[in-house]
């Protein structure tokens, strides 16, 4: 096994004290921007890896406490077994992103399927802690019984959820900043041309958001736009007749969309994208070639989450936090196929104000 270099050595090599290579691999403000990133490619030729252990031991030995191994991180999915990955492509792109991040801070995070045969979260918290895990990230469990309430033995663990599928506890969160999303979308079909973009949502979406998504759609309708809108479509299941009726009434000329099967649909229906109708996704994926609308951030939304975590268990936090943070991380708009730029007439699009 290939010996790790020491934060001595990085110093060495970047000319700098191990003191400002430790404070430069924190992107500390007392260390200059130019140092910082040389010392960072130094960091990186080399193949240095910080030691959370030797962070956690020295953040506690300050503190007179010496904590316990923090170097495995389990990471709950939402799978049914490592194979279900494939059904859930936003649960597998997150947990990647973690997994990476992770072992570049020198933790080794493992997926826990909660749909696995055998598991309760009862039993849960005690496997955790006897394996010696005390961190803990929840990814996004739209499709769980529990999603509503998580009730691990939270004293004994760190953790951080992300997005908002869980209402309880409250813990520190990381997740898309739908609202913010959606005006981006709103504003580039705008400035494609687009008048009369409509709003087509599943009702558990909906609910799921917060109910940010309608409410960005409506504010900016009502205070951006001086033309008319449709009306949001917003319904349990997005089923054909009713959707046709819809368009036929309201003409949109583009939707926006987090349902990533709109667009089949729209065919089966005789509609076809973009000619009679653009369409704009707000959940894309690596796999989603072609199709214009918003990345949100999976993979960065994961990485911060190990961040916030890596936090936690440095300074030996346990527990339920008395006021939690939660870090919103906007998408960015990819073109695409499905939403071309088309002629603008008229007046320009209107531009959100300071």
């Amino acid at each position: 096994m290939q010996r790790t270099p020491s934060l001595r050595e990085v110093a060495r090599e970047a000319g700098v004290s191990a003191m400002a290579v430790s404070l430069a691999l924190r992107d500390h403000p007392s260390i200059a921007e130019t140092t910082r990133l040389r010392v960072r490619k130094v960091a990186a030729r080399l193949g240095y890896r910080r030691n959370p252990l030797a962070a956690a031991f020295m953040a506690q030995l300050r503190r007179g406490r010496v904590p316990k191994d923090v170097r495995t991180i389990a990471y709950l999915t939402p799978w049914k077994l490592p194979d279900d990955r494939l059904n859930h492509p936003f649960a597998w792109e997150s947990f990647q992103a973690a997994a990476t991040h992770g072992a570049q801070l020198g933790y080794d995070i493992q997926p826990v399927w909660l749909q696995e045969p055998g598991i309760s979260i009862r039993r849960l918290s005690d496997i955790l802690y006897h394996r010696g895990i005390t961190g803990v990230i929840v990814d996004s469990l739209p499709m769980l019984k529990i999603r509503r309430h998580l009730s691990l033995d939270w004293p004994r663990f760190a953790g951080v959820l992300i997005g908002d599928t869980i209402a309880r506890p409250l813990l520190h969160r990381t997740a898309k900043d739908e609202f913010s999303n959606m005006l981006t979308a709103l504003r580039a079909l705008a400035h494609r041309g687009y008048r009369r973009v409509g709003l087509v949502l599943p009702e558990p979406t909906h609910r799921r958001v917060g109910f940010r998504l309608a409410a960005a759609y409506l504010v900016f309708h009502k205070y951006l736009r001086r033309s008319g809108h449709p009306p949001p479509f917003i319904h349990d299941s997005i089923e054909g007749a009713r959707l046709l009726q819809w368009y036929r009434r309201h003409q949109p000329d583009a939707i926006v969309t987090t349902a990533t099967y709109l667009i089949e649909k729209l065919s089966e229906l005789g509609l076809r994208v973009p000619r009679d109708v653009a369409v704009a996704n707000l959940d894309l994926l690596a796999e989603h070639q072609g199709v214009a609308g918003i990345d949100p951030g999976c993979r960065l939304i994961a990485m911060t989450a190990v961040d916030i975590l890596d936090l936690q268990l440095i300074q030996n936090e346990r527990g339920i936090p008395s006021q939690a943070r939660v870090v919103l991380i906007p998408g960015k708009w990819c073109d695409g196929a499905t939403a071309p730029s088309k002629p603008v007439y008229g007046a320009e699009p209107p531009r959100l104000s300071a």
